[in-house]
Order: C-alpha cells, then sequence, then structure tokens
C-alpha cells in the first residue's frame, strides 16, 4: 500500500522542490501541518528578504483572540496590565504584560484597541479570560480566531498598498485600521520589530478558497480572489 502524504493546504505542493521537502506540525489547529519545502529560492535569498524585498509569513493562523469591553475596561487592564494606558487611543496598539498580584509575568501579546472602551487582543488568552470572569468589574469578553499574514521589508508597504489599494502611510509604527483586500474586511496592524516596516493583515478565520503557494521572499498564488492570493499577486509582480 503506497503512504499517503499529507500536503499543507496553505503551500500546495511544487514539483519542482520535492527534493527539499520537509514535514511540518503546526500548533495552530492543524491548518498548516503536512509536507511543506524547506526552502524556496535559497536561504541566503529567504533570509535578507526582510532587509532587501519583502516576506510573507502565515505561521500564526489561525490565532486564538480575546475581545473584552464594557465601561471599567479602563480600570481592567490597570490593575491586570504591567503597562501604562494614560495615552491609549482607538487605532493603537500595544504589546500587553499581565501579571499575577505579586508581580509575576504570566502571559503577554498584542492588544489593539478598536473601539472606546473595546479591545482585542491576540494571545492573552485563557489568562485574560479568567481575570475577567473573575474581576468583578463590569468588563465581559468573548474568544473567537483570527487569520494573520505578516509582510515586512523596504517593499512591504507598498505590497500591502497595492493589495488594499489604499494609502496606508498614514499608520504609524504599533497603530492599526481598517481596509479592504478582495473585497473583504481586513484589520492591517503596523508591527515591525525595532520600528522597521511591516505590517500584519488580520481577518475572520472563516474565508473560503484558500489555495496558496510561497515562493520565499516572493509569492506565488493559485487563487488571487483570496486575501492571500491578493498579496501573492502584488508581491510577483512588485519584486
Amino acid at each position: 500500500m503506497d503512504p499517503v502524504i499529507k500536503y499543507s493546504p496553505v503551500i500546495p505542493p511544487d514539483p519542482d522542490l520535492l527534493g527539499s521537502m520537509v514535514h511540518y506540525v503546526s500548533y495552530s489547529s492543524g491548518i498548516s501541518d503536512g509536507v511543506q519545502p524547506f526552502e524556496y529560492t535559497g536561504w541566503r535569498d529567504e533570509c535578507t528578504a526582510w532587509h532587501e524585498t519583502c516576506y510573507i509569513h502565515s505561521n500564526l493562523w489561525p490565532s486564538p483572540i480575546y475581545r473584552f469591553w464594557g465601561p471599567d475596561s479602563t480600570k481592567f487592564m490597570k490593575k491586570y496590565f504591567a503597562n501604562t494606558f494614560e495615552n491609549f487611543p482607538v487605532g493603537k496598539a500595544k504589546h500587553g504584560i499581565m501579571c499575577d498580584e505579586e508581580g509575576r509575568d504570566m502571559v503577554d501579546g498584542m492588544l489593539l484597541k478598536i473601539g472606546e472602551d473595546e479591545y482585542e487582543t491576540y494571545w492573552l488568552a485563557p489568562w485574560l479570560q479568567y481575570c475577567v470572569e473573575t474581576s468583578g468589574m463590569d468588563v465581559q469578553g468573548e474568544t473567537g480566531k483570527r487569520h494573520l499574514f505578516q509582510l515586512g521589508g523596504p517593499k512591504s508597504l507598498e505590497i500591502v498598498e497595492a493589495a488594499s489599494g489604499d494609502n496606508l502611510h498614514d499608520i504609524k509604527f504599533i497603530h492599526h485600521r481598517m481596509s479592504k483586500i478582495a473585497g473583504k474586511d481586513v484589520r492591517i496592524l503596523r508591527a515591525g520589530m525595532a520600528g522597521s516596516l511591516a505590517y500584519e493583515v488580520q481577518f475572520d478565520v472563516v474565508w473560503n478558497g484558500f489555495s496558496v503557494g510561497c515562493n520565499g521572499g516572493n509569492f506565488n498564488s493559485h487563487q488571487p480572489k483570496s486575501a492571500f492570493g491578493a498579496l501573492g499577486v502584488i508581491i510577483n509582480e512588485l519584486l
């Protein structure tokens, strides 16, 4: 009986790369599990994409999120987070650090203010959920999932703007706002490490028709009607 090889639904098999395939197991609900190329255009080219062109990364999806809201939201955050919230307007994000009453770091992750007294977080639950449910404050929350595509490099802004048809120069470092790609609502966060030029495209988990293939610093798409596909077509045209 011939063995069955499971290919990743995120990165379809490329016959030209079969000599460098490896098995990959993802922690993200199995969406990225399967056989994938170990490299595409060569490790040197791929390692310098962040500095010379642009890379695209998808291994953080789907990501668990936790939304919370309520009139006591700011009071709640001041009690459970080590951050300061004096200057935290809608459209800004923080790397949230949550501590227990003895000052121990319990969890850290992204914290986005998406409305007045309304926040969306990544990788802070279940500790955040426990704190919300036991705080005794006027705050409530819900769990969910989001897809995250991360792009970084000197051409990342050009690529995301071309995919969205939107002028995104107004998004400052660690700020975000809504836009559209392929007719779908997306949230675009500028969050490069150390202030470098990089973006994160966030959108709801349930989008039909994903079939994409990554080509290292470049990107090949098989279904350009998806957000990932739209980004892939633009990357291939611009790099």
